[in-house]
């Protein structure tokens, strides 16, 4: 079987040189199209993140400062009840103020599963319907947290859960 293999004349050159470049140049626009448009999504991802984080960090202060306690207190692995219902009520804050998923705020409050932070809803969400005082107690820390400077609530997102955004100064 005979091959032929064919040879570019020297005036040929330049053409398919052009035109490799000119082929080159498109795909790489649109390579580093397609990249810049997934690194402005993982920033958007990193922002929205780190707005959450600061969201959860000063709903920790403001819990803490009602109930005479750190903010670092409110994640020990601790069962005492100065720091349980702290806990609890900022857990409830946490779920309330963001989109943050149930392990993920149990984790941010020093537990490891889902179904502590589901619990701590309910009780805060029974408590405060029973006994006036800890209405008063949660309603006064979310009059606090909306009056945070850096706390501005939105009214929610795509999917209709509340969302909010911290201004940066």
């Amino acid at each position: 079987m005979d091959h032929q293999i064919e040879t570019l004349e020297a005036s040929e050159a330049p053409e398919l040189n052009k035109t490799y470049m000119k082929t080159s140049k498109r795909l790489s626009n649109a390579v580093a199209s397609k990249h810049s448009d997934k690194l402005a999504e993982y920033e958007n991802l990193v922002y929205a993140l780190r707005q959450e984080l600061e969201t959860v960090d000063i709903i920790k202060e403001h819990v803490a400062e009602m109930y005479g306690i750190t903010p670092a207190e409110l994640s020990l692995k601790t069962n005492r009840r100065d720091i349980v219902w702290p806990r609890h009520v900022g857990m409830l804050l946490v779920k309330k103020y963001t989109s943050i998923g149930l392990l993920d705020i149990a984790r941010l409050f020093g537990r490891t599963h889902h179904a502590t932070t589901l619990h701590a809803i309910k009780v805060v969400e029974i408590d405060i319907s029973m006994i006036p005082s800890k209405l008063k107690q949660v309603t006064q820390i979310n009059l606090n947290i909306l009056s945070d400077g850096r706390f501005q609530e939105n009214q929610g997102d795509q999917e209709g859960r509340p969302s909010q955004t911290i201004r940066r100064e």
